[in-house]
């Protein structure tokens, strides 16, 4: 029997080429069975990041001594309630930032650039700083000096090294319906001008570092709409400083360590 032109060539086709599909098959598989295995974890992650818990980590020394440079904290993303990944809408809104809340928020500007700060100003209210003392409504913040000269390390950007500093160290209150809300704050340069006052508009807070003297907060960028808040930072995860692993930060709570008694 004789095989036309066409029949050895398809059979020629078939036999160099017969053994690829199998290869193929097997190199197809593989790939899915990864995606079958690790696709789940992966938008189990993305899903807890998106929603639930994001770390940040500190860059500069603007919220000393409550957060060291180094510091990475753990962001509560549905503290407020849900937002939509990657926009500054709400899917809907649990609660609102309560007074000496620490929150992590994108700057409302034209370049925007993800901060810390801690709340201190809510709608409607009027805040001003008088001879250094906090005012809300024009009742003066109670604030006790702790340390006249307390040390801390902070950290040079643009030489790039970590410096001696101090400041005086005091415990602020905010006064709160249920109580208080304590937590320390710093005072590097004495006998500044008062400050304010700023009338805080609906739906926005007003922020500030815990370094006043060196924090570029709502006195520099105005105030920060609701929806640009990504969440609320309760708790130091992991912290690494000049001498290496701070072993004392890790899992602490951010006020932890604010004296009762203050």
């Amino acid at each position: 029997m004789s095989i036309t032109k066409n029949e050895a060539l398809a059979a020629a086709t078939t036999a160099v080429g017969g053994a690829k599909p199998k290869k193929a098959r097997k190199e197809q598989k593989g790939f899915f069975g990864l995606v079958r295995s690790v696709g789940p974890a992966l938008a189990v992650a993305l899903g807890i990041r998106a929603f639930l818990f994001e770390p940040f980590s500190i860059p500069s020394g603007s919220m000393l001594p409550t957060l060291q440079i180094g510091d990475y904290v753990v962001v509560s993303k549905f503290a407020y309630g849900v937002r939509i990944p990657f926009t500054n809408r709400m899917l809907f809104q649990a609660a609102t930032p309560m007074r000496g809340d620490v929150i992590v928020f994108e700057r409302p500007t034209v370049e925007p650039e993800t901060l810390i700060k801690r709340v201190i100003g809510l709608p409607g209210e009027t805040i001003a700083i008088v001879d250094g003392v906090l005012q809300v409504n024009g009742e003066a913040q109670p604030r006790d000096l702790l340390e006249k000269g307390y040390g801390f390390d902070d950290y040079d950007e643009h030489r790039r090294q970590w410096r001696g500093s101090s400041a005086d160290l005091y415990v602020e209150r905010l006064a709160e319906p249920d109580g208080s809300h304590r937590h320390f704050v710093m005072e590097q340069i004495r006998g500044l001008p008062s400050q304010g006052p700023w009338r805080v508009p609906e739906g926005h807070v007003l922020v500030l570092g815990d370094n006043r003297d060196n924090s570029a907060d709502s006195r520099v960028f105005g105030f920060v709409p609701l929806g640009n808040i990504r969440g609320r930072a309760d708790v130091v995860g992991f912290s690494w400083g000049k001498d290496g692993l701070r072993t004392d930060r890790i899992m602490r709570s951010l006020d932890a360590k604010v004296p009762e008694g203050a």
